[in-house]
């Protein structure tokens, strides 16, 4: 599998965004993390002034881990299509972040173990890109095959 490259890092950028900072009429570091995110996001997107996302949208991926027969989780893999549910009608932490800051959120299935057809709603986009029902027991087997995983990094880079 070849991976599509990413951005390289351009200190040029980020100097330039540190630069501009520092000449704004404000205390230094009066805006505090938000000061070292634009920096950050200058540096990693290459370009000063940085292009901005003028939509977005907060991915939700979701399936069922084997390795929770070992009990390594307080909550059976039941739960995780329940709470897919939940996100899709709106009922979830992440719903109520996503409706404050005006992110459209986005749900995917990677894995869950379950036959529930679930579909977009008012509250969320859903996005069916199921690799398999659910990874195996890690601890007794490799939790997904090489394919697998090229295929789950592959929406992942899709989306």
């Amino acid at each position: 599998m070849q991976l599509p490259s990413v951005h390289p890092w351009s200190e040029s950028a980020a100097e330039q965004a540190q630069q501009h900072l520092g000449r704004l009429t404000k205390p230094p570091g009066s805006l505090g993390k938000l000061e070292a995110l634009s920096v950050w996001w200058c540096g990693a997107r290459g370009q000063f002034p940085p292009e901005i996302p003028t939509k977005a949208r907060l991915y939700t991926f979701a399936a069922d881990h084997g390795v929770t027969a070992e009990g390594v989780s307080p909550y059976p893999s039941a739960v995780t299509a329940q709470m897919v549910a939940n996100f899709l009608e709106g009922g979830a932490a992440v719903n109520v972040f996503a409706r404050h800051h005006g992110v459209e959120l986005a749900v995917v299935d990677m894995g869950v173990d379950s036959d529930t057809v679930w579909q977009s709603s008012k509250n969320a986009r859903f996005f069916d890109k199921k690799i398999r029902r659910g990874t195996g027991n890690m601890r007794q087997e490799p939790a997904m095959s090489r394919a697998e995983a090229e295929a789950a990094v592959q929406v992942g880079i899709d989306l």
